[in-house]
């Protein structure tokens, strides 16, 4: 099949299933505006088709009624009228559906991120090239597709009016029309498709430019930036790079200036000869006089309505091309534990959480292997440190307990079912994490804790264990917002991860999980927030993921990663005495942890 035929094919299926997704957010005002827009596009003609009867009347009539006149005027005027009271109709109508489509788009993008359960796809550049592209034109483009297709259906019956009014007059002149149609719609089309997939080809671009000028003002970076020359080599970045996109961009441009010339051309031409042709006809006595002021009037109808369909149906690619990725983006799947439902089960016991690491290996879906041949279990209420240098596999093997991976090879198995079986989601429930990489919310104090659950722990409660001991100097205490985003209080990073730590203790899962949690606090914090998590998790099952071994004291048993590999597996002072690794790693802090090193 021709490239152009599967285009056309495809456009059709996207159009099919966009209408659907707009009549389902609201079906009742779709059809009265469908209504709405074939009144529209009859009245005008009726009110022509009215003014021409009233001329042929008064050039036909040696005697002329008044009572006709007035009642051809009042037909005249009254289609005139309802047309006008239509359009604001049609415009109020389209308006409050574009906003629910609008809502509608976005929620679906949402959940569908949200249910997006492994990471693999926000790791992944494409994807955010094509997220941001969703993300940029969700708000414009389904109220753009609506008005186009209410601009096209309006254009559809007013142009087909037209071509009854003129088949009555010059039946071949309707050949002259569509074939301007048809040109002007195929260079207007071509030319929104490569407006489209430039859009596509500078998304990188784009993206980068962004995160330019989103560093530029950034507070955490206005150090540095001040410091190095990275200012000066942002700026002269960010024009690099806007040059290339508005170089591809204004070669289009210049396209879309010039060649709906053509169409036009075609057009007036084609007018301009069906008119001489019915002067001819007049002089001929084969018509009247009226037949020029109806076909002027229809001509002058019609031209614009042409030129304005051929834009629409190049516009309407556009929109389709954006359909298209939204309708890719809805159907993406994944490789993680979501796809058998019928086997998944939910955890048996979860106050005694059995977890066993059998043979697991994993490799990043870009190559990079994380993991080799790691063998391990926790028993319930038991508390294990993995520790190792950076890159050894620490927070990967997290990653595949949380289930943001599937593993390469080996298994996962919980209470002796394999994490493949569960509900990815319940189990998660059963996990509080702070992560290094934790997220700064700009929200409340409180919803930074409680992210939307009122009904669990004192928030008040938890901020004391975890230190956070500066709320009652925030103006509006724990529904302070916090972050400069959106002009609220700003934290240094020990206090944002202590309110991380709090989000965490909130919770109240049966399992922690602390990935360096406390790398941001200095000893004294580090030392008060692991006592505190000892008390916590005292009948809880516990994994500590550190380089900085103060959070071995509580651990009973160290699992120690080197370069993805399991290297030992025992209590603190086993591995101080039989593993030189260890015991290397362990001494080159000793100074810092004196009294853990007496106590071995």
């Amino acid at each position: 099949m021709p490239e152009r035929y599967k285009t056309l094919t495809t456009h059709l299926s996207t159009l099919q299933k966009a209408l659907l997704t707009i009549f389902k957010v609201n079906p009742w005002p779709c059809i009265l505006l469908v209504l709405s827009i074939v009144s529209s596009g009859v009245l005008p003609i009726l009110a022509i088709k009215a003014s021409s009867n009233l001329i042929d009347y008064i050039a036909v009539s040696q005697t002329i009624g008044m009572g006709t006149v007035v009642q051809y005027l009042l037909y005249w005027g009254a289609f005139l009228l309802v047309s006008d009271l239509t359009n604001p109709l049609i415009i109020f109508l389209q308006s409050n559906l574009a906003d629910q489509v609008v809502l509608a788009i976005n929620r679906a993008i949402i959940n569908k991120s949200n249910a997006i359960q492994g990471l693999a796809h926000f790791e992944q550049p494409a994807f955010h090239d094509d997220l941001q592209i969703l993300l940029s034109q969700s708000y414009h483009k389904p109220i753009n597709l609506v008005i186009t297709l209410v601009e096209l259906l309006k254009g559809c019956i007013l142009i087909g009016a037209c071509i009854a009014l003129l088949f009555s007059k010059v039946a071949w002149f309707s050949v002259l029309t569509l074939v301007s149609i048809v040109i002007h719609a195929k260079l207007v089309s071509k030319l929104q498709a490569e407006v489209w997939k430039e859009s596509f080809g500078r998304s990188p671009k784009s993206r980068m430019m962004n995160y330019i000028s989103a560093l530029s003002v950034d507070p955490a970076y206005a150090k540095e930036i001040r410091l190095f020359p990275i200012g000066s080599y942002l700026y002269k970045e960010y024009n690099r790079l806007f040059q290339r996109v508005y170089t591809a961009m204004l070669r289009i441009r210049r396209k879309q200036l010039l060649w709906p010339l053509i169409s036009s051309f075609i057009a007036l031409a084609s007018n301009l000869v069906v008119l001489l042709y019915l002067v001819s006809l007049i002089n001929g006595g084969q018509f009247m006089v009226s037949a020029i002021a109806l076909v002027l009037q229809t001509l002058a109808q019609l031209h614009q309505s042409v030129l304005k369909f051929g834009e629409r149906v190049g516009w309407m690619s556009g929109h389709l091309f954006f359909f298209e990725k939204y309708f890719e983006f809805l159907q993406q799947e994944e490789n993680v534990y979501t796809t058998n439902v019928v086997k998944q089960h939910t955890v048996s016991n979860p106050a005694e959480l059995h977890i066993v690491f059998e043979h697991v290996s994993f490799t990043y879906p870009d190559g990079r292997q994380a993991l080799q041949d790691i063998t391990f279990e926790i028993q319930p209420q038991e508390k294990l440190a993995i520790v190792g240098a950076n890159g050894a596999g620490k927070t990967s093997l997290i990653k595949l307990l949380c289930g943001f991976y599937p593993p390469t090879s080996g298994q996962i198995r919980i209470n002796d079912i394999a994490i493949d079986q569960y509900d990815i989601q319940a189990l998660r429930q059963l996990i509080s994490p702070v992560f290094q990489d934790f997220g700064n919310y700009a929200l409340s104090l409180k919803q930074n804790i409680v992210m939307g659950d009122d009904t669990a722990s004192d928030v008040q409660l938890i901020l004391q264990k975890v230190g956070l001991d500066f709320v009652d100097l925030l103006e509006k205490g724990l529904e302070q917002p916090l972050g400069k985003r959106f002009g609220g209080t700003d934290l240094s990073m020990g206090q944002w991860q202590k309110v991380a730590i709090a989000r965490a203790l909130y919770k109240n899962a049966s399992m922690f999980i602390l990935d360096e949690p406390t790398a941001a606090l200095d000893p004294m914090s580090e030392s008060e927030v692991f006592d505190q998590f000892a008390r916590i998790c005292n009948n809880k099952s516990a994994i500590f993921v550190t380089h900085r071994l103060t959070t071995v004291k509580m651990a009973d048993k160290i699992l120690l990663l080197d370069k993805g590999q399991q290297i030992a597996l025992a209590p603190h002072g086993q591995l101080l005495r039989t593993n030189p690794m260890y015991k290397e790693m362990f001494e080159a802090q000793a100074s810092k942890y004196v009294d853990l090193f007496n106590k071995t």
